[in-house]
């Protein structure tokens, strides 16, 4: 198994977020998650998925992976790189702080006690999704979904907005969430 390093830090060697007592063996498989998120991977193989298991409450998660499907004389580097517009989730113990400029209350994300996390402090949930996904971050665990290639320009055909992916990864925490009652 591979292993993916995602570190988080607490500011000032503070508490970290609540994410600490959460155990990612016990989270579904991605097949189940992607139930939860059927219309966005209906059309796609898979899942692959990916666990990624480090220091407990720091480097903890998962990520799935649906690819389209290629034909058998497709050009197979391209393919390798995501030239399809797959589409990939990634699970993940929150257990750093976010600062405010970078926190967005969206009301789905509010729904579940959490709010939307992005990269550059900017919230446009009509914009498609490229380079950095938006998380949604509830309860300890984050949450995103993206589409690949990260550029828009680079698949044709309808592309993951903001919005569709706030509303699928709060799906996955749902179903995250129903697999622990």
């Amino acid at each position: 198994m591979r292993r993916l390093l995602l570190v988080g830090a607490c500011a000032l060697g503070t508490a970290c977020a609540d994410g600490a007592d959460v155990d990612v063996r016990a989270w579904p498989a991605c097949d189940a998650l992607g139930a939860s998120i059927g219309p966005l991977v209906q059309d796609h193989e898979g899942p692959f998925t990916e666990m990624f298991v480090g220091e407990p409450g720091v480097a903890d998660g998962m990520a799935c992976r649906w690819g389209r499907p290629r034909a058998a004389d497709a050009d197979t580097l391209r393919a390798a790189l995501g030239d399809s517009g797959d589409i990939r989730v990634r699970v993940q113990v929150a257990s750093f702080r976010t600062p405010r400029r970078l926190r967005h209350d969206a009301p789905r994300a509010a729904a579940i006690g959490g709010f939307v996390q992005t990269a550059d402090g900017v919230y446009d949930s009509a914009a498609e999704v490229e380079a950095f996904a938006p998380r949604v971050v509830a309860g300890g665990v984050s949450v995103s979904v993206d589409q690949l290639p990260f550029l828009a320009s680079d698949v044709p055909g309808r592309r993951l907005t903001v919005d569709d992916a706030v509303t699928a990864a709060v799906d996955i925490h749902r179903a995250l969430r129903a697999a622990h009652e």
